[in-house]
């Protein structure tokens, strides 16, 4: 994935390196690839410019996460409990963030471990959080 978990500011000497980097995932995403379709929503929630769009990005989240992409489904989860371009909706937050953390996405698992603890979009349950924070430590989640 050549996108990571570095900075997403879009400066005048990374343009160019950005422009060919979308259009790279464009094209796989006009082939079908879910890992490339979180990745261009990545690109549109976090890029600085003209190319942030969140309406955009849960578009592409929801595209990504209906095969079933555990990142997908957590980003638009993200996404829902946030309200960042759709309405915020906590229980449908829960329904992506499930899957996710069935797959063993370790920032799922956390995210659904805070909504079991703070009892949103699902009834409070401290004992499913904590299950769920130490499956999330189990994979390396530091903040679990």
């Amino acid at each position: 994935d050549e996108f990571g978990e570095g900075s997403w500011a879009m400066d005048a000497s990374s343009a160019d390196e950005w422009a060919r980097r979308v259009r790279n995932l464009r094209a796989k995403v006009d082939a079908g690839d879910a890992e490339s379709m979180h990745d261009l929503a990545l690109c549109y929630e976090n890029v600085s410019g003209v190319l942030q769009s969140h309406v955009e990005a849960v578009r592409l989240y929801r595209r990504a996460a209906d095969p079933g992409n555990a990142r997908a489904q957590h980003s638009l989860g993200r996404c829902l409990s946030s309200g960042a371009g759709c309405a915020r909706d906590e229980e449908a937050a829960v329904r992506f963030f499930r899957p996710s953390a069935e797959q063993g996405y370790e920032l799922a698992q956390r995210s659904l471990g805070d909504r079991y603890a703070q009892g949103r979009g699902v009834a409070q349950d401290h004992a499913v959080a904590v299950r769920l924070y130490r499956q999330a430590a189990a994979a390396g989640n530091a903040g679990a």
